[in-house]
């Protein structure tokens, strides 16, 4: 997974498309958005990562335990889409940093509460992300 600042990095690229058509204040709107949606999937994710981990050592078998390893296989994938589906979205402006310098000053003389929102936002979904790389590695380590 990617370093803190990197994160930070993708979610200001995550939103550029919305912001060739809307307002600079859109365009932090729309960052702190996908920030707190894929924060609930991967909230989802790192439970059920733990989850996974607890019934390894109760009973790998139980019905249980294999219902939330579906559960984790199905969440992998839907976070994969989304993150595949931004990407794919950022694309266009990932070369332009004179955009990005723009939608920044913009943002700050224009909106700076909707900025400040967005910066907790993006710090939040940091450490949740650096938090799922450890348990996702301990999973995938008992041959998941």
């Amino acid at each position: 997974m990617k370093t803190a600042t990197a994160t930070i990095a993708l979610a200001l690229l995550m939103c550029c498309s919305a912001f060739a058509q809307n307002s600079a204040c859109d365009y932090w709107t729309h960052g702190a958005q996908y920030s707190n949606e894929s924060s609930a999937l991967l909230t989802r994710l790192l439970a059920d990562y733990q989850h996974a981990q607890n019934w390894e050592s109760v009973d790998a078998d139980h019905p249980d335990a294999v219902k939330v390893r579906g559960k984790i296989a199905r969440e992998e994938l839907e976070l994969k889409s989304k993150t595949a589906e931004e990407q794919a979205h950022d694309k266009e402006y990932a070369g332009d940093p004179e955009t990005l310098h723009e939608m920044i000053v913009k943002a700050r003389a224009t909106c700076p509460d909707i900025m400040d929102t967005w910066k907790e936002t993006a710090k939040e979904f940091d450490s949740l992300v650096d938090e799922l790389v450890k348990q996702r590695q301990r999973y995938h380590a008992l041959g998941y």
